[in-house]
């Protein structure tokens, strides 16, 4: 049984690695990678991205010098390598997608090693024609030939729709979670501010390019893991899974991932499947890794605890 984990956070559209943060600080006895998606050009490119992020933690599990991790992260850095420790792939909005995509494909599960999957505002399926399932692909559609002309806009008026009423009175406030919101940066991750300086938002500045903001749409255009998940019935080494996903998601809404869930529980010929939980954050909007942190960081902590040590 595997003693330990390590956990490989990928990041969703307009976002960055640095989002990661509020729950690196409050899951320190875990070793941590972040995905970069700097690079990303194409739909196929997040793919290659989450691969590279697993093979640098692997690469710091066995060696016995620990490097720092590409994104600034000590407590990982001060744990002893040990090949036995569980891979994680958590994800969140697009990273979600993009972490059960790589578990549901058993070449790749078994080859990246992969041992549990947290989706955080996920789902199987971005798009759809039902308003409680997802947002309709022509809106997406939309966003892409924005995106082209105005870049910083079209991602404000998506930045809008990540948080509650509640959620944006409170950070908004003086004595708010977060600094005064700000115009989103495109491309940048402005590594040199001091860290007192860099908002937390997850969508206040973005490691992707304009070209990978399209191609970041376009994945959520084409990837559809419905089927996949409803047949995955029989196979073996599924992970387990723990979904956590806020009730007021604006937008990857609720029920789509209630749906996701409901699905399963035990193959044709009776025997159960991967252990896989869903965690519902009642009040909280597309990103409770901010105002609810400290409960996903419990519900992430118990999951492990329970699945995988």
């Amino acid at each position: 049984m595997k003693q330990r984990a390590g956990i490989v956070w990928l990041h969703g559209w307009a976002s960055w690695p640095g989002m990661w943060r509020p729950l690196w600080e409050r899951l320190p006895e875990y070793r941590h990678e972040c995905a970069e998606f700097s690079g990303c050009k194409t739909a196929d490119d997040f793919a290659a991205a989450a691969e590279a992020a697993i093979a640098r933690l692997r690469s710091r599990m066995r060696i016995q010098d620990v490097k720092e991790p590409r994104v600034e992260d000590a407590a990982a850095a001060s744990h002893e390598p040990d090949d036995g420790e569980a891979l994680i792939l958590a994800g969140w909005s697009m990273g979600a997608l993009l972490a059960l995509q790589l578990a549901l494909d058993p070449d790749r599960r078994a080859r990246l090693g992969i041992d549990g999957v947290v989706s955080i505002s996920g789902t199987l399926r971005f798009t759809s024609d039902a308003p409680e399932l997802g947002w309709p692909d022509r809106i997406v559609a939309r966003m892409q030939k924005r995106l082209g002309k105005e870049p910083e806009a079209t991602l404000e008026a998506f930045r809008a729709l990540l948080w509650t009423a509640e959620e944006r009175e409170r950070m908004t406030a003086p004595s708010g979670s977060f600094p005064p919101l700000e115009r989103t940066s495109v491309g940048q991750t402005q590594p040199g501010r001091p860290e007192s300086e860099v908002p937390e938002q997850p969508c206040a500045h973005t490691d992707m390019s304009v070209e990978g903001l399209q191609a970041g749409l376009a994945y959520l255009r084409q990837t559809d893991l419905r089927e996949r998940w409803e047949t995955r019935e029989g196979e073996t080494g599924m992970p387990p899974l723990l979904w956590i996903h806020g009730r007021q998601d604006q937008v990857c809404p609720f029920g789509a991932a209630a749906a996701s869930a409901s699905v399963g529980g035990k193959n044709n010929d009776g025997a159960e499947l991967a252990p896989y939980r869903l965690v519902e954050l009642p009040d909280a909007g597309h990103a409770p890794i901010y105002f609810s942190v400290d409960r996903v960081a419990g519900e992430i902590r118990s999951f492990l605890d329970e699945q995988i040590q």
